[in-house]
């Protein structure tokens, strides 16, 4: 069995109401639900929420809100895994015979079903625990500098980055915020993240992180140019 996890808690601070905020005519979770069940890849699609407002919003769309997430689990402080792990554990308890579960980020409007399907295809044909979407920084991350105590810039990276061409660097990836499949046993023993985890790639017009009002604002232009370029 496959499960879509969908961690939404009502307590943002920096963009209010974050996850059932509207983006275009709808709320933005809205989109994580919508393209989690036509994926057609889960047996449920699951929002974990600690707010009756967004288990009623979620449910017109399609998830299930079987339970309302405690109290110790919804503040600004609670981990991914901690509330995969809840939610996991509660599916157990119920006697449902989880395989795999997909945490799918609530505010991810970007997001594809067709990444998720290539996702779990990565996840159950190799010996990964987890498969996360990421993007690549289109910068060479191998020259960052920092302004450590305020002391001028120094470089977080060897000196010796500086003379090697940025075509020469490896590749590096970021989370792209839209989903991470992991394989139950891995989601209860472990972090959502460890050494064995596998990666789907996605393009970087469709990456983008929404933790600030101006990622919001990025978010509905670049919106707003792909679906421009859509109906030409």
């Amino acid at each position: 069995m496959n499960v879509a996890i969908i961690p939404a808690r009502i307590g943002s601070k920096r963009i209010p109401n974050k996850n059932i905020k509207y983006f275009f005519g709808k709320p933005i979770i809205a989109y994580s639900i919508n393209e989690a069940i036509s994926s057609s890849v889960f047996d449920k699609v699951i929002v974990s929420t600690d707010s009756e407002d967004i288990a009623k919003i979620s449910r017109e769309y399609g998830a299930e809100v079987p339970f309302i997430r405690p109290d110790e689990l919804s503040d600004s402080f609670s981990g991914i895994s901690d509330v995969m792990k809840h939610a996991i554990n509660w599916l157990n308890l119920n006697r449902f015979d989880i395989e795999n579960a997909c945490c799918v980020y609530a505010t991810a409007p970007f997001i594809k079903k067709i990444d998720i399907i290539s996702g779990l295809n990565k996840l159950i044909t190799s010996d990964y625990d987890y498969v996360l979407s990421v993007g690549e920084f289109e910068s060479s991350v191998q020259r960052a500098v920092v302004n450590k105590d305020e002391k001028g810039l120094s470089m977080l990276f060897s000196m010796k980055n500086f003379d090697i061409r940025s075509q020469d660097f490896e590749s590096v990836y970021f989370d792209a915020g839209q989903f991470c499949w992991g394989k139950k046993n891995a989601w209860i023993n472990d972090k959502i993240f460890n050494n064995n985890t596998g990666f789907i790639e996605i393009p970087s017009d469709r990456t983008i992180d929404i933790d600030t009002k101006q990622d919001w604002d990025k978010a509905e232009l670049l919106y707003k140019i792909k679906k421009g370029l859509e109906n030409e």
